[in-house]
């Protein structure tokens, strides 16, 4: 790989409006993430939440109205796009139609007036990494879907940039391929070490690829963390909501400390762990409860104060049973894995609930 920098990347507050015949629209609002080098970052939200243009922004596609971006500590706000040590994979995968597998992967380093050798051996060496051996005289009209996305894929990691930018590269996949392609990315990003940014709306392509997660819901940074904070410990309802199924239920904290607090809600008692945000007794709060924290039992004759519940519906889904379950007069979605040998438990039916306490979240009113 290339020696030129190790790759950091690093937004200070970083600001984007455009104007068009009404108000302007502030598509990216003081986002600051900083990405450190050889780590792969994912930005994702919904349609119109500001990832592709902070994306464009990286690549100097548009520039900011506030703000820095900072690539191995030199701003670059005014580096044209050619001149950033940076690649980008396409949604459109964007290979050249009149030009063969080969020609296509080659392209920048022909323009970079590399010897022919040097460019037969680097093709070649990439083409065997994504698959493409065998392949190099083909033109793009021949190949697959997947396979085009791989010529994208060399055509950009030959060039061995910096940084490497990828604008929901999978989306025009069927889901099979969609899975075969992120795992394959995943690994030859690793294998690299190449700092890269990944633009997508599908969690679970942000979960299996990414070091680093940053939620963004219009134009700002909802939050930035591991896949495993960002779904366990989401900062917010709207984190919860967008990172998987999830069900908010209304509590107050009877007594709080560093390690843990119990709240009331759904009729019981339950203790959730401590930590971001703080809480005190009397604070009324939301828990996140997703469906597949909650262990349903069949119901016993001494409950012992246990949490009960009626099965209003459910759906058989080959490995899990999906239930909404109301508990306490409140609907909760509910998901029991694996339910080998036993069909859904009857609608109108009693059960027992098990609230894990590790799965439990909390957002604050």
């Amino acid at each position: 790989m290339s020696e030129r920098g190790s790759g950091e990347l690093v937004l200070e507050a970083v600001v984007k409006e455009f104007v068009g015949r009404g108000a302007p629209v502030r598509a990216v609002d003081g986002v600051s993430i900083s990405v450190a080098p050889g780590t792969l970052v994912t930005l994702l939200g919904p349609s119109g939440c500001g990832k592709t243009t902070t994306l464009r922004l990286i690549a100097g596609f548009e520039r900011p109205d506030a703000g820095r971006i900072l690539l191995d500590g030199r701003v670059i706000n005014d580096v044209p796009p050619n001149r950033r040590d940076m690649a980008m994979v396409f949604q459109s995968y964007a290979i050249f139609p009149h030009l063969n597998v080969f020609e296509n992967i080659a392209y920048g380093l022909q323009v970079r007036g590399l010897e022919s050798d040097v460019v037969r051996r680097k093709v070649g060496e990439l083409a065997e990494l994504v698959g493409l051996s065998g392949l190099e005289n083909r033109q793009p009209n021949q190949l697959s879907g997947g396979q085009q996305q791989r010529v994208a894929l060399a055509r950009a990691l030959v060039l061995e940039p910096k940084v490497l930018l990828f604008d929901e590269p999978l989306s025009n996949l069927d889901a099979k391929l969609r899975v075969q392609m992120r795992e394959q990315i995943r690994a030859l990003q690793q294998r690299f070490g190449i700092t890269s940014v990944y633009v997508t709306h599908d969690q679970a392509e942000a979960m299996v690829l990414s070091d680093l997660v940053v939620v963004m819901n219009r134009g700002i940074v909802e939050q930035a963390g591991t896949p495993f904070e960002v779904y366990r410990r989401p900062a917010t309802a709207f984190v919860a909501d967008f990172m998987g199924r999830a069900n908010f239920v209304r509590g107050k904290v009877l007594e709080a400390s560093a390690a843990a607090a119990r709240v009331a809600a759904l009729g019981t008692t339950l203790t959730v762990p401590g930590g971001e945000p703080p809480l005190a007794a009397g604070d009324d709060v939301t828990l996140v409860i997703r469906p597949n924290a909650v262990v349903l039992t069949d119901p016993t004759a001494d409950a012992n104060g246990a949490l009960r519940g009626v099965v209003r519906r459910a759906w058989f889904v080959g490995p899990q049973h999906d239930y909404e379950i109301v508990v306490d007069g409140q609907p909760l979605a509910v998901v029991e894995h694996d339910p080998v040998g036993r069909l859904p438990r009857p609608v109108g039916s009693d059960v027992e609930l098990e609230i894990l306490a590790d799965a439990l979240a909390v957002v604050r009113d």
